[in-house]
């Protein structure tokens, strides 16, 4: 006789994926049969109301989107003193594995499939952005490789809006604060500038940056280095990195990377529209089905697709920076255990870097706050007098 599955509310948990910061991750199938994944908030979190909300508020977020390149939630809630989200199952890698895969092998993501990639991704942005009624436009504010799920099918999904912004909801995050990857940030958001949902169409070019070159666009030995590129908007152009690129999809990443929002798509579709007319005249009958015999080819559906992204999905606490956009003076920034033991700034030379950044960024500060996430926890803050 087979074992009894355990159970969440409606769920059965079929296999435990992985385990985040804030949620443990399951495979499981409701009443009716259908494959999820569920998102349980771990026990030593759900005490605590603020982190609660912060759970609901994704929730109510990702359910107010419904778009074919948006992975969609199901159901959120609470049973047995446990608060989940039931989100749509994506059978596939995230573009970050796509991107190790291809370097595991010595082998370019084409430019084709790249523009393709970032068109889907651009069309799901623009039906977030835009107001309709009963809902107001929501930013994802996390636009990343990790995010970006591609299918079997070669159908590509962005997922996670667990920061993501719209009017009309409660705003959890300190204010000021900007949330999101460091690499990925916009340089209005490491300015302490307001910022829209044009940062989203930044780091849309910043992805298709790192899929047309196979490296990101900004580098250096500190972080610290790194956000002053990005503020400054210092990077070379994908022609000077490979002359060989197509020169219509190096002025798609220019603009969408321009220093300036103003100077940016003003929305996202328009970076759409610039990627389809591109592939229109070069590659008109490129598809879905392209993209999944490219992906099988580089071996990314060799494992179990769920379980990888799974892992992927968690990982964004170890890359996740906080930088205050404005406010107080101060220039908090929340770096993860990873960012403090893994990018070189430690020790002493950690507390240069970041007393630079504090007199650096924006204007002169009395103070520079550093946290490192526990598990379970609150950041462990380092203070620079």
């Amino acid at each position: 006789m087979e074992e009894a599955r355990p159970s969440l509310g409606d769920y059965r948990l079929l296999r435990h994926l992985a385990r985040g910061g804030m949620a443990d991750i399951y495979l499981a199938e409701n009443a009716v049969g259908r494959v999820v994944v569920l998102k349980r908030i771990r026990s030593a979190l759900a005490a605590d109301p603020n982190f609660v909300q912060l759970f609901l508020r994704e929730a109510k977020v990702a359910m107010q989107l419904d778009h074919g390149n948006v992975a969609q939630v199901f159901d959120f809630g609470e049973a047995d003193g446990s608060y989940f989200l039931a989100m749509e199952y994506v059978d596939g890698p995230n573009l970050f594995r796509i991107l190790r895969a291809a370097e595991a092998r010595a082998r370019r993501i084409p430019p084709v499939l790249a523009a393709y990639i970032v068109s889907e991704v651009a069309r799901g942005l623009d039906h977030a952005h835009q107001e309709i009624p009963g809902r107001a436009g929501i930013v994802h504010r996390d636009v990343t490789p990790q995010n970006i799920v591609v299918s079997r099918a070669g159908e590509v999904k962005l997922v996670d809006f667990g920061i993501a912004k719209g009017e009309g909801l409660p705003d959890l995050t300190r204010p000021g604060v900007a949330r999101g990857k460091y690499l990925y940030l916009a340089p209005e958001q490491i300015r302490r500038q307001r910022a829209d949902h044009r940062v989203d169409i930044y780091a849309a070019g910043v992805v298709l940056y790192e899929l047309l070159t196979g490296r990101p666009p900004f580098a250096g030995d500190e972080v610290y280095e790194v956000l002053k590129a990005i503020a400054e908007g210092r990077y070379a152009p994908p022609l000077e990195v490979d002359p060989d690129l197509p020169e219509a999809l190096d002025a798609v990443v220019r603009r969408a990377m321009a220093r300036e929002p103003a100077d940016r798509y003003g929305r996202a579709r328009d970076l759409e529209a610039d990627l389809v007319a591109w592939l229109r005249a070069t590659h008109p009958t490129f598809g879905a089905k392209a993209v999944s015999a490219f992906l099988e080819g580089l071996g990314c559906f060799s494992d179990v697709g769920a379980e990888a992204e799974a892992r992927g999905a968690t990982t964004e606490e170890r890359d996740t920076l906080e930088v205050e956009t404005g406010g107080a003076r101060g220039t908090p920034l929340t770096w993860t255990r990873r960012d403090l033991l893994g990018l070189s700034a430690v020790g002493a030379g950690l507390y240069a870097v970041f007393l630079l950044l504090g007199l650096w960024i924006g204007r002169p500060s009395p103070s520079v706050a550093v946290g490192a996430h526990r598990q379970g926890g609150g950041p462990a803050a380092l203070h620079a007098p």
